[in-house]
């Protein structure tokens, strides 16, 4: 398998479990790293939004969101 099918593969993976349990925070967040590191950044965006509603608390998912957010050129709202 190279290295293009494992992304791949993983990425499906975890789909398959969010689309069962659409609340499992370790797998938005999961999500949102693999979609952003494979050039997927509107798809990690959306994942990293997904995850602040869930733990709104949590400062590493407003952290990911913000870089989500600067590499959609949208740096203002990134520093909000």
């Amino acid at each position: 398998m190279d290295k293009t099918s494992d992304h791949e593969f993983e990425m499906t993976f975890f789909e398959s479990v969010l689309k069962r349990s659409p609340d499992y925070t370790d797998v938005i967040e999961i999500l949102g790293g693999l979609y952003t590191k494979h050039g997927r950044i509107s798809d990690g965006l959306k994942m990293d939004r997904k995850l602040v509603r869930y733990l709104p608390d949590n400062a590493t998912a407003h952290y990911n969101l913000a870089c989500s957010l600067a590499l959609s050129k949208r740096q203002t709202d990134a520093l909000k």
